[in-house]
C-alpha cells in the first residue's frame, strides 16, 4: 500500500471502530473528520484494503 493511502486508512479505522457501516456511511463520516479527503480516494482505499469485507 502506497503511503498516501496511510493517512486515509488511519482515518477509515478511526471512524469504523468495531460497527459494521456501509460504504456511504463511511465516506460521509470521514468526509466529516477530514474534509481535505476526496470521494473517490476514500472510496478506492475503502474497497482495496478491504474495510467494505468487514
Amino acid at each position: 500500500m502506497p503511503k498516501k493511502d496511510e493517512v486515509v486508512i488511519n482515518a477509515i479505522e478511526e471512524v469504523v471502530g468495531t460497527s459494521k457501516l456501509g460504504k456511504r456511511k463511511v465516506i460521509v463520516k470521514v468526509q466529516r473528520k477530514h474534509p481535505e479527503l476526496g470521494v473517490s480516494k476514500i472510496r478506492r482505499v475503502y474497497e482495496q484494503v478491504g474495510f467494505s469485507l468487514y
